[in-house]
């Protein structure tokens, strides 16, 4: 059995599989039931927010989403995540990457371009 890690899952407000999160969202097929899944659509929100609102809200609807992610997903998860060749692994700042908020949006933004 695979392990879904769409946040919608993880919060557990539903048993949306990854399978069906992919489909759904439009994400590419590759990102199925990969811990990474959640960076691409992050990303993928934030343009569509960017040509909708302004930057202002953009931002503001970028760091809930952070927060959000930071909440649902487990520290075993962000770690099996594939996003800096480097495997990255501590911020600058001597922080877990997925907790400074440019590694997050880089994170975000490389995954986003890789697929």
């Amino acid at each position: 059995m695979s392990k879904n890690y769409n946040i919608m899952a993880l919060q557990g407000y539903t048993d949306m599989s990854d399978q069906d999160f992919v489909e759904e969202m439009g994400m590419p097929q590759e990102l199925a039931f990969k811990p990474d899944m959640n960076l691409w659509m992050t990303y993928h929100v934030y343009l569509k927010n960017k040509k909708l609102e302004t930057p202002e809200e953009t931002e503001r609807l970028l760091m809930e989403q952070f927060m959000q992610m930071r909440i649902i997903i487990s520290p075993r998860i962000w770690v099996d995540m594939n996003v800096f060749p480097e495997r990255k692994l501590i911020s600058q700042d001597g922080e877990d990457w997925w907790m400074n908020d440019s590694d997050l949006m880089e994170a975000c933004k490389q995954t986003y371009h890789r697929y």
